[in-house]
């Protein structure tokens, strides 16, 4: 059964961290950090257990999806202390998408994947604004970047993140044209990325350009929602 104890614990410890993040930018001064420290790690964690007990999830061409979740919940501690941690966070990230296109793009050839593209003009178009978006908002934060730290080695880790984070969601996107994936799944891993990818460009607008009053609120919670609709696309993929 795909909707098992642990999926309601994912959710129970999700709506309990963006609780947290809320009330810590409504009430600083109250102690809300330690729970984030918390609930964010165990949010993942139960994300992992139930993506265990629900399915083949790590096995065969599943395990991909797996390991991107261990390399999420090290991002996720990591980013916790951003101080110190900030770069180990990011790629831990970088691995994370990596491991993403690896499950999404094991089974097929690059000549499938321009039929697939072409095949669905909501794809192209979706795929379209989702670049000149990123474009326009990743030309800010490499300028802000440029212009106030000077640092070549973060510039261009920002940019080899930009490029693996757009191809995932590429890649998520190009499963609703695939026979192999049910199209209720298709529509998850597509949403689930869609959400992921607009996490990380807030949260880079956020750090690098201009922080947003609400921006960490909207950040966890886009992520969490969209790692939770990756997850459930791709175990109701693996048991079809």
């Amino acid at each position: 059964m795909i909707l098992n104890i642990w999926f309601y614990l994912t959710l129970a410890f999700l709506l309990i961290n963006l609780c947290a993040y809320a009330l810590r930018q409504a009430q600083p001064d109250r102690g809300w950090q330690r729970l984030i420290v918390f609930t964010k790690p165990l949010t993942l964690l139960m994300l992992i257990i139930w993506s265990w007990t629900a399915g083949d999830f790590w096995q065969g061409r599943m395990m991909w999806f797996g390991v991107a979740l261990l390399f999420s919940l090290l991002g996720d501690i990591c980013l916790l202390f951003p101080a110190r941690w900030f770069m180990t966070g990011l790629f831990a990230f970088l691995l994370t998408h990596v491991c993403y296109l690896l499950a999404f793009n094991q089974d097929i050839w690059w000549t499938d994947l321009r039929w697939t593209f072409s095949a669905s003009f909501s794809n192209l178009l979706l795929l379209s604004s989702a670049a000149l978006l990123a474009g326009f908002v990743l030309g800010k934060i490499d300028s802000s970047v440029s212009r106030t730290r000077r640092d070549t080695r973060l510039r261009v880790t920002l940019l080899a993140y930009s490029l693996v984070l757009t191809l995932m969601l590429l890649s998520a996107v190009s499963t609703r044209a695939r026979a192999d994936w049910p199209l209720q799944a298709s529509w998850l891993v597509s949403l689930g990325a869609g959400l992921f990818f607009a996490s990380d460009i807030l949260l880079a607008y956020n750090r690098f350009v201009r922080p947003l009053k609400w921006g960490n609120v909207w950040v966890i919670g886009l992520y969490h929602v969209g790692q939770v609709f990756l997850v459930l696309g791709a175990l109701i993929f693996s048991g079809a």
